[in-house]
């Protein structure tokens, strides 16, 4: 489900959307010294994302991906889990359904190595360029 959505234009016609998508769902962070037999965890937030789309096709769509309030419990450990990181990308024309995957970090308060957290999006923009809609979805298989 989409989020608060804001938009504006610059004056070269450039369609700047501005919202929020919810995240939840579960990834297996691996095993490793500390977690001997690894850890299912339950992952809930959003990611912010920006889209620039501009009026001349030449010029890329930009894309911004942000994780915001992305935390998550271990369900064997209890152990707190931290999502960060943000990530840009440019395309050339419409982006390709879903994005896939967009890695961002999973990390462990509890001094184990922080593991990848991959996630997918599938973004709606409208006619005119402005970002409607989507969806982020966490990868199952995680923490590679």
């Amino acid at each position: 489900m989409a989020g608060l959505t804001a938009t504006t234009a610059d004056a070269g016609g450039a369609v700047t959307t501005s919202l929020f998508l919810s995240l939840s769902g579960a990834v297996f962070s691996p095993s490793d010294p500390c977690l001997s037999n690894g850890d299912i965890v339950g992952i809930s937030g959003k990611v912010h994302v920006v889209s620039i789309v501009p009026p001349d096709p030449i010029t890329p769509i930009r894309l911004h991906f942000n994780l915001a309030d992305v935390m998550g419990t271990g369900q064997t450990s209890g152990n707190t889990y931290i999502g960060t990181g943000a990530q840009n990308f440019e395309f050339q024309q419409v982006p390709p359904d879903p994005i896939a995957p967009v890695d961002f970090t999973l990390q462990h308060t509890d001094g184990c190595r922080d593991t990848v957290l991959p996630v997918s999006f599938t973004l709606n923009f409208d006619e005119s360029g402005h970002l409607v809609g989507g969806s982020a979805s966490l990868q199952t298989g995680g923490g590679g």
